[in-house]
């Protein structure tokens, strides 16, 4: 049963998203994008013995979104929903974030969403997600997310996504977590943040190892397997 904290108003729970619309016919296979700048070499995937986990995703909810970023959201969310995972995101129907949110709900998985309260005022919030806690500021959604998170997995998104990557990546340098942290580089869009970050650590700002804290894969289906192979390697 769906759950909204607080007695937050949700909207018609009948209503479909947008992006559900949009993507009722989408395949299972996205548009291959180009080699990324650290493509990560295939994960093997792990036993299926792997306890259901909650996956935090960072994403944008632009409705212009283009339609191959769109595509790879929706199969994000249906391998998280497939293999029984959790998705923890922002909360909203738009753009990759209903893309991803549809996905694993039309795949049987469960989507708890962080969202904030303003944004439900604006009747942005996706209506039928199991459940949606609102906070006050984008600090408390981010610790939100993080609190709720057995990994990361990155999309495409604006400042409030990178702002998200950047964070999480802090945490892990300060040694706040050991989590991976997956960027999907569908079209090679973080080529830049990558070599952003290996400029950083070439001009010494970095240590060498800060180039270990994320795995690049620009396959929807790697990422989730780069999550759970990692878990599994933690769990053993």
């Amino acid at each position: 049963m769906r759950r909204i904290h607080e007695g937050t108003p949700t909207g018609n729970p009948g209503e479909r998203s947008e992006t559900r619309r949009a993507f009722r016919s989408i395949g299972r296979s996205a548009r291959k994008s180009r080699t990324p700048a650290r493509q990560e070499p295939r994960a093997t995937a792990p036993p299926a013995s792997l306890r259901p986990v909650r996956i935090a995703v960072f994403c944008g909810s632009s409705r212009k979104s283009p339609k191959a970023l769109l595509e790879s959201a929706w199969i994000v969310g249906q391998e998280l929903g497939r293999r029984r995972h959790t998705l923890i995101y922002g909360g909203g129907r738009t753009g990759l974030m209903g893309a991803v949110a549809d996905g694993t709900l039309a795949a049987g998985g469960a989507v708890h969403g962080i969202i904030l309260r303003e944004f439900i005022n604006m009747d942005v919030h996706h209506p039928g997600i199991d459940e949606l806690t609102p906070v006050d500021d984008m600090r408390s959604r981010k610790a939100g997310l993080d609190e709720r998170a057995d990994a990361f997995i990155a999309l495409p998104g604006g400042y409030g996504t990178l702002e998200e990557i950047t964070e999480i990546l802090s945490f892990r340098k300060l040694g706040h977590h050991h989590r991976t942290v997956v960027l999907l580089n569908v079209d090679s869009f973080y080529d830049g943040l990558i070599r952003q970050i290996e400029r950083g650590v070439a001009e010494c700002f970095d240590d060498s190892d800060a180039l270990d804290y994320f795995r690049v894969t620009e396959d929807p289906r790697d990422a989730v397997d780069l999550c759970e192979t990692s878990l599994n390697a933690a769990r053993d």
